[in-house]
């Protein structure tokens, strides 16, 4: 997948979720530290299976 508005970063979390590749590009610092700091805590959060 290719991202090159990575924004939020949601696209990171859904190609995480579902083990896509990404390659993801976003040129302004702050949304890419958002963005970063979201992927994180989506990662530490574990996944829960019923």
């Amino acid at each position: 997948i290719l991202d090159t508005h990575g924004g939020s970063g949601s696209i990171c979390i859904a190609c995480d979720i579902l083990g896509f590749d990404l390659d993801w590009y976003e040129i302004d610092k702050d949304y890419f530290a958002a963005a970063q700091e979201r992927l994180e805590r989506h990662q530490r959060q574990g996944v829960l299976t019923l």
